[in-house]
């Protein structure tokens, strides 16, 4: 394998970018034009190899002398890490990115499929971070490491203590999900075809996982005060929906040119589509009700911490309704598309189903938890449950909801520049 400057060290990553461009070449016309700066991405795989080596060695450079001297600032005063440090780790960081795009536009290309792939993962470490989240609070650990981005003293491992190990280890499933994110942006700039609405979506998701971050560790300065636990779970069922939208719409001909696809036009009648927005609605009313009946309850990720005065009764009670009201937009939603023929109404029809089965078994887990004094093992059940259900939601809206065949046609033309894309690549 060699590229058009001759053999390349990293001839693995030569053949993923080939095989990539083969795989899709056949693939529907749903690319984007690449902006300038993704065009000067991409043109790595014609820089000559010394030019390019230079500028690698030069972020790669600056990287080392930022953590170099970040490393230095240990022994000064704090107020000299404060002002120093920020822009030390900015340039710390703006230097591996900008080696990584380098790097990435010169070797690789990631195909449709490829590039879902690797969506999926992103939104299943999503979903896995509200798990660890969950069990931080229901094992009392949300204080187990008390310092914030560090665990205890300056130290970022903590030594010892199951406590502290739990909480740790759900920082570093955050880690995880940044890294991801990155990959995700990353990866869609050069994404075979170019789709400048997953860029976008990519960007949201790192934000909001970067957001959820440090109101984490706001969380555990302010003692975990229930509504900045209730924050935090929000954000993070947020951040997932985001991750979702990445997955779901890389499987789909054509863009959006609208960030949150208003653009977009439903698959089904409108009386079908206004059922499946007050099913939204009325889901996330159930979900943010439920995280009060949580901060009303006994599990605050430590025993000291104060809870809502809400009576428990009263709070479950209105969550338990906002449920049923829920559970009647998906029976209703379901009786319209099983009158409706045509493959779409099918499709919605099955998914439907799947949420109706999920939000049954949630909610007799909800009651089973409450009679029985919410045990741990079956909140964090629940809590799962919850997560299964939005997953299942936003499955139902992928399937009500497309990409109108003038946003297609819109960015139709911008096919034969991925053919340039794959004969460059040889």
């Amino acid at each position: 394998m060699s590229t058009p400057n001759g053999p390349t060290p990293f001839r693995a990553l030569d053949r993923w970018r080939a095989n990539a461009v083969l795989t899709d070449a056949d693939g529907p016309a749903d690319g984007d034009a690449p902006g300038p700066v993704v065009q000067r991405i991409r043109d790595q795989a014609s820089v000559p190899k010394a030019a390019f080596r230079r500028s690698v060695a030069i972020m790669i450079g600056v990287l080392v002398v930022a953590q170099v001297a970040t490393a230095a600032l240990q022994n000064t005063s704090r107020t000299t890490r404060a002002v120093v440090s920020g822009p030390l780790s900015l340039a710390a960081g703006l230097a591996g990115i900008g080696a990584s795009l380098l790097v990435l536009g010169r070797y690789v290309r990631i195909g449709h499929r490829r590039y879902r792939l690797i969506a999926f993962i992103s939104a299943g470490l999503l979903g896995f971070i509200i798990l660890t989240g969950s069990a931080v609070r229901l094992t009392g650990s949300g204080l187990g490491c008390p310092d914030w981005p560090t665990c205890k003293q300056g130290r970022i491992i903590p030594e010892s203590g199951t406590h502290a190990q739990i909480e740790f280890g759900n920082r570093v499933v955050t880690g995880l999900c940044v890294l991801a994110a990155a990959i995700g942006v990353l990866t869609a700039l050069v994404r075979v075809p170019y789709r400048r609405d997953l860029v976008r979506l990519g960007l949201l998701a790192s934000f909001l996982i970067f957001a959820n971050a440090i109101l984490g560790g706001l969380t555990v300065l302010y003692g975990l005060k229930p509504q900045f636990v209730m924050s935090h779970f929000l954000l993070a069922i947020a951040t997932l929906a985001t991750g979702l939208l990445v997955f779901h719409r890389a499987a789909e001909p054509g863009g959006s040119s609208d960030l949150f696809g208003r653009d977009r036009i439903p698959t089904v009648d409108a009386r079908t589509a206004q059922l499946a927005r007050g099913l939204t609605v009325t889901s996330l009313a159930a979900i943010v009700l439920g995280t009060i009946v949580t901060g009303s309850g006994p599990h605050g990720g430590d025993p000291d911490v104060v809870r809502y005065s809400y009576s428990m009764l009263t709070v479950t009670r209105i969550h338990s309704g906002a449920v049923w009201l829920m559970l009647a937009f998906a029976v209703g939603l379901a009786l319209k598309v099983a009158r409706t023929t045509g493959p779409a109404a099918a499709v919605v029809r099955r998914r439907t189903s799947v949420l109706i089965g999920t939000a049954l078994a949630q909610g007799a887990v909800g009651y089973v938890q409450y009679f029985n004094r919410l045990p741990v093992a079956l909140v964090q059940i629940h809590v799962l449950g919850a997560t299964l259900f939005w997953v299942a939601l936003l499955w139902v809206r992928a399937a009500v909801w497309r990409t109108s065949m003038e946003t297609v046609a819109s960015v139709a033309p911008a096919h034969p520049g991925f053919r340039r894309t794959a004969s460059q690549s040889g």
